[in-house]
């Protein structure tokens, strides 16, 4: 499957990034948050609380998983790590009430994950208590507790093969974007093709003048001497 993105600066803060031309929406980003938007999330077309809870499961075991976390010079826990997300999903549900009951889930199978889950809701629960001096709603901890749960499962159904394989995966395709994107002219386009059956990925710079450019015109180009 092909994802094309484009240079794009960010309206707000001024920095250049890769924008994702099949997230309507999507702000510009460096090549981890493109390699995210690829792999672990599900859908291409929601920004939403609900999808972005689901995403957080997928990374849960993509990542997670695979002890991505812990490597560094500042080793965490996944479940730290997802703690500062999930307090925004917290913070949205203040503000926009977006965060909906996913259903009854059932607990992981792997008690380790289940462990990270509800620490990332816990953490999430003592940051909002300290920024705004008050508690979340009870049952949004148990709302994404349920989602990062669905999110987790479906990244499990979705990819055949292990966590460390996606994890290094992902780590090459952040790496690919990011070095793309350096070599990139405004009118570029960077495509991704990525088999989630396999892992068989690949990065590529495709110019304007390119006839696999989306917005290539061949009256403009065909006299043009390179």
């Amino acid at each position: 499957m092909h994802y094309d993105f484009k240079l794009a600066e960010h309206e707000e803060h001024g920095y250049t990034g890769l924008q994702a031309l099949f997230m309507p929406g999507a702000e510009p980003a460096a090549g981890f948050t493109c390699a995210h938007d690829i792999m672990e999330h599900f859908s291409g077309l929601d920004l939403d609380s609900d999808s972005e809870a689901l995403a957080l499961g997928a990374m849960l075991y993509i990542r997670g998983m695979a002890g991505y976390f812990q490597r560094g010079p500042y080793p965490q826990s996944p479940g730290y790590a997802m703690s500062g997300d999930v307090a925004r999903l917290f913070t949205d549900a203040w503000q926009w009430g977006e965060i909906t009951d996913p259903g009854r889930t059932c607990r992981l199978d792997d008690e380790e994950a289940e462990a990270w889950i509800e620490e990332a809701i816990r953490l999430a629960n003592s940051e909002i208590r300290d920024y705004y001096g008050q508690r979340t709603h009870s049952q949004w901890g148990s709302w994404v507790c349920g989602w990062l749960r669905k999110g987790y499962r479906k990244a499990r159904k979705r990819y055949s093969l292990d966590p460390a394989t996606l994890c290094h995966t992902f780590v090459r395709m952040s790496e690919a974007l990011d070095n793309a994107a350096k070599n990139m002219d405004e009118w570029d386009i960077v495509r991704v093709t990525f088999v989630r059956k396999t892992c068989d990925l690949s990065v590529r710079v495709i110019p304007i003048y390119d006839p696999e450019h989306p917005d290539y015109e061949p009256d403009q180009w065909e006299d043009t001497q390179w």
